[in-house]
């Protein structure tokens, strides 16, 4: 897996077309898996978007998820990023090593680039606002119920 890691005069022409192959055979064998966990992890995710609003303690969780941009649809917006980014790599690369060609210092400056691009606000304030009714839905509720029972005059 390491050919410049291999002892002085052995052989490795040849060696990165097969390594690209094999990768891309791998990956196209655990696709349906890889598929099938984002699925899962989507509709876990769409789980919990539900109960935020009946516990507290997942609704004060998720916000500041958001707030500090840790939560899952910023790591989402991120993977999809990445494998755009990947995309675009192998597109570039990917010819020339099949093709034997050498990458020198001109090539190397015209690979594509990896720049994160940050979720618009139009994308971050809704969730962010929807998380925080979610923390105060409860109380709200609790205070609520609080004033009428103690608003309701006592029999003695």
């Amino acid at each position: 897996d390491h050919p410049e890691l291999a002892p002085k005069g052995t052989r490795t022409e040849g060696y990165w077309p097969t390594a690209l192959a094999v990768q891309d055979e791998a990956a196209r064998a655990t696709a349906p898996v890889v598929a099938a966990f984002q699925s899962q992890l989507e509709a876990q995710q769409s789980a919990l978007e539900l109960l935020r609003f009946v516990s507290p303690a997942l609704a004060f969780q998720q916000a500041l998820q958001d707030v500090a941009g840790t939560g899952g649809a910023r790591h989402a917006h991120f993977l999809r990023q990445v494998d755009g980014f990947h995309t675009a790599w192998r597109e570039a690369l990917l010819p020339r090593v099949f093709a034997g060609d050498t990458l020198g210092a001109a090539d190397h400056a015209r690979l594509p680039r990896f720049a994160y691009v940050e979720q618009p606000g139009a994308d971050v304030v809704p969730r962010v606002a929807l998380g925080f009714l979610a923390l105060a839905w409860p109380t709200l509720l609790a205070l609520g119920l609080g004033l009428l029972w103690l608003g309701r005059p006592r029999l003695s």
